[in-house]
């Protein structure tokens, strides 16, 4: 059911970005990344990864709302725009895990190119089954279609 209730999020995102790219992400954890584009100051982003470190193996699932807060640089072939976002996060292993994440972060994004880069970390809050504080995070790459 919560793959489900995932994959529709996904699709519904999907359908309203008017742009949308896909790439990895490296870090804790690693993953496939996906970013929509919904307005010039909005865009949703999410992630399916994979922890190897720790006791136990864990498949990661994350998709949050993204909002552009400042444009830290910009140049003729590009911008660094810094962002903030609010979603959810589902670690499946022995326990299932259910928490909100903040993530921030900044992205550059090449006008002559179809790609950006990122760079993010993101508090987590945990509230099923325990409430547990923790960071994640990561940098990767997406190509745009």
């Amino acid at each position: 059911m919560r793959y489900l209730l995932f994959m529709l999020l996904i699709i519904v995102s999907a359908a309203s970005a008017a742009e949308i790219g896909a790439g990895i992400i490296l870090g804790e954890p690693t993953g496939i990344s996906v970013k929509g584009i919904i307005s010039e100051t909005s865009a949703w982003d999410a992630a399916v990864a994979w922890s190897f470190g720790g006791d136990e193996d864990a498949v990661h699932l994350h998709a949050d709302y993204l909002f552009t807060i400042d444009e830290v640089d910009s140049w003729d072939n590009g911008s660094v725009p810094l962002y903030i976002g609010l979603g959810g996060r589902t670690v499946l292993r022995e326990k299932t895990i259910l928490g909100v994440r903040v993530p921030i972060g900044v992205s550059w994004v090449f006008f002559n190119a179809p790609i950006d880069c990122f760079l993010e970390a993101a508090p987590v809050m945990d509230i099923v089954p325990d409430t547990e504080f923790e960071f994640s995070g990561g940098a990767g790459i997406r190509y745009w279609f």
